[in-house]
């Protein structure tokens, strides 16, 4: 088992939790920034932007998108659009290429390879960028991390913890790994299921840096 931390993405040139806290503020707009404040001062010491974003969504899941309704002083609006561009200035900042590149996950992907295993190996990330997997894919190492399908992969949770007949938990191949991005992911999205219109989160691949970002970070649209 392994645990991946603000660490290891600073380390090859990605922002961590403190450094998201601070340029993500910078790159709101000027009517946003004093409540993307507010919710930090509220917190206390110590606040960050997962405080910042579990304080929104909380407000959203409490009054949904009025207009008029008000929780921990948003509207349901307001809530929403800062959640949206605190999620757009996220994706900003961490799907870039980091400026000491891709080898150090590389390598320690390429190590999980050579190395005999009984089982599938287990990883845990706090981190929202695509490291992890880029350095998997980098070394031809696969992984499962929740999602099934090709066009719109979408989280099942069914697969995720899927159990036999005897109630044993179903292991993939040993050579396999897999992959869980325990505070969402820059390529995760709400979306709704075009028949049903039932909303699931799916994984989409990176757009071009001038694309606009709407979606969640996390699972909520």
């Amino acid at each position: 088992m392994f645990f991946f931390g603000a660490g290891t993405s600073q380390a090859v040139g990605l922002d961590g939790v403190v450094q998201l806290t601070s340029n993500v503020r910078s790159q709101l707009d000027a009517k946003m920034q004093p409540e993307y404040d507010r919710v930090l001062s509220e917190v206390g010491a110590g606040a960050h932007i997962e405080h910042v974003l579990n304080r929104v969504r909380l407000c959203r899941e409490m009054i949904g998108d009025s207009k008029t309704a008000a929780a921990g002083g948003f509207t349901g609006v307001a809530a929403t659009e800062l959640d949206r561009a605190i999620c757009k200035a996220i994706y900003q900042r961490v799907s870039v290429d980091p400026t000491k590149g891709f080898q150090l996950h590389a390598e320690f992907a390429a190590w999980l390879s050579s190395v005999q295993r009984a089982k599938p190996v287990e990883i845990f990330s706090t981190n929202y960028d695509l490291l992890i997997e880029r350095g998997l894919e980098i070394a031809l190492v696969p992984y499962f991390d929740g999602f099934l399908g090709a066009v719109n992969p979408d989280f099942s949770d069914a697969a995720a913890d899927f159990k036999d007949d005897s109630d044993n938990l179903s292991q993939l191949p040993r050579t396999w790994a897999r992959l869980w991005k325990l505070h969402g992911s820059i390529g995760w999205r709400v979306a709704e299921e075009a028949i049903t219109g039932a909303k699931k989160v799916v994984r989409l691949p990176l757009v071009p840096p001038k694309a606009t970002v709407t979606g969640s970070l996390s699972g909520r649209a």
